[in-house]
């Protein structure tokens, strides 16, 4: 039995110990980058992939409520949650089961075929419904509070400086013949 198992782990030992060796070897060239490269690298920092990742989804969160805001105010706030919801459950579904291209690597991606994730844990289905839905009530705040009827930071601010531009123009051209 031994002299089996000897030859049966002797492959994978000997595999085992050449990954170790180029991986090692891969570690230390990483390690200690030239002098003029690490100098020039210095003088031209390029932002990290965790920034970039950050201003993605910053930007995605910013079209998603221009969208939201334009649809609301085509289409009706009613409209606007429905859609907004049934699309944003599409993706997570999508990214969930299938995986998503290019552009939303930033979310996690699931392999349905890999051995043990053949079906998917009840608590990320949950998750890929709930979220969207968590998603477009945070939509919807965000927009009532910058464009909303009844509260419109941004809407009264509008209002506020507009005021304030068209009393200095009207006093400006009709002040001297009201007097």
């Amino acid at each position: 039995m031994r002299r089996v198992a000897q030859r049966l782990e002797a492959a994978h030992k000997a595999a085992a110990d050449a990954l170790v060796v180029t991986v090692s070897a891969a570690r230390q060239s990483a390690a200690a980058p030239p002098r003029a490269a690490a100098d020039k690298g210095a003088a031209t920092r390029q932002p990290s992939s965790q920034a970039v990742d950050r201003w993605k989804i910053g930007g995605l969160c910013a079209l998603a409520l221009a969208l939201y805001s334009a649809l609301a105010w085509l289409a009706g706030r009613r409209a606007a949650l429905l859609t907004s919801w049934l699309a944003l459950t599409a993706l997570s579904l999508t990214a969930a089961f299938k995986g998503l291209p290019g552009l939303w690597s930033a979310l996690p991606r699931v392999d349905t075929w890999s051995v043990g994730a053949a079906v998917l844990p009840p608590m990320m289905i949950l998750a890929a419904v709930v979220l969207p839905f968590v998603a477009t009530l945070v939509l919807s705040v965000a927009h009532e509070l910058l464009f909303g009827e009844r509260i419109g930071v941004l809407r009264a601010l509008g209002r506020a400086v507009a005021a304030a531009l068209a009393e200095g123009v009207i006093e400006r051209l009709f002040g001297r013949r009201r007097a």
